[in-house]
């Protein structure tokens, strides 16, 4: 059983979801998701009925709230070969990224979320960059990916995806250039600028150094870099990446945004696709 092996390895606590996360207030009208006679999702499931498009007011996750060691984490669905890492962007596990965990897990993958923030969030911070700067790779992220990786091993997972917003496309590049054995990465409104603006460091050595096909998703208000033709995305396409823009949709918006606005429904139902189908190319 998962938890038996996770005590095992790691020491398990419940924790309590409420009380964690912030950033901006999200709510859409799709419908509830569809279920088959079994009561998973069925593949003739709408788009719509994703529980990634589910208001996370009224949505209730089907993954559980747990430790590793100290390193909260959401894990959702069934263990197995395949398993992706969701690295949130920097207001916790807020908007709708338990939806987002629990699509991939109806897809067939074992899904675990992290929160190297612990619990802590950019709300109410005076400096963000200062504040991001204090969870680096080598003494933060990396030790926590490689209790994930631990982890995932013990659940029969050998091929191992990543999918990161925001911060968390910067984070799963840095773990790629480190040699975590990620088979492909996706990243929504990704911020790998990251690497200079709050870590001093050289984004595009940072690009080259990625080894996995990495999905970029950016918003038509994230730099040029990440865009098509930009030097970074050029930089992962040489890793068989690529880069599809939605100049219409500003940061934020496949987790946060409001999908009352058919227009921000409509990318974020595209975003997901793409997102799934490069999983299921790659994994």
């Amino acid at each position: 059983m998962r938890s038996r092996a996770l005590r095992r390895l790691l020491a398990i606590v419940p924790v309590l979801a409420a009380g964690r996360g912030g950033g901006d207030a999200t709510c859409d009208a799709s419908s509830g998701a569809c279920r088959n006679e079994g009561g998973e999702a069925g593949s003739c499931c709408p788009s719509g009925s994703w529980p990634a498009l589910q208001p996370p007011e009224d949505y209730k996750p089907r993954g559980m709230d747990e430790f590793l060691e100290d390193l909260p984490v959401y894990v959702a669905g069934q263990p197995g070969p395949k398993a992706v890492v969701v690295l949130p962007e920097i207001f916790g596990f807020a908007g709708r990224l338990k939806g987002i965990c629990d699509t991939l897990a109806d897809e067939g993958y074992f899904v675990v979320m992290i929160d190297s923030f612990r619990g802590d969030s950019v709300v109410g911070k005076a400096n963000p960059l200062e504040w991001i700067a204090k969870t680096p790779f080598d003494t933060v992220v990396g030790p926590d990916l490689k209790r994930v990786f631990s982890y995932l091993e013990t659940q029969g997972a050998s091929s191992v995806g990543a999918l990161g917003f925001c911060w968390g496309a910067w984070a799963f590049c840095k773990a790629s250039a480190a040699g975590f054995p990620f088979k492909a990465g996706a990243g929504a409104h990704p911020r790998i600028a990251l690497e200079a603006a709050a870590f001093g460091g050289d984004e595009a050595a940072l690009a080259r150094g990625v080894a996995m096909p990495v999905l970029l998703l950016p918003a038509g208000n994230d730099g040029p870099a990440v865009k098509p033709g930009g030097q970074v995305a050029g930089l992962l396409a040489a890793a068989g990446g690529s880069s599809h823009e939605y100049p219409g949709m500003a940061r934020g918006w496949v987790t946060r945004g409001d999908l009352r606005d058919a227009a921000v429904k409509r990318d974020a139902e595209d975003a997901m696709r793409r997102i799934l189908a490069h999983f299921k190319a790659h994994l």
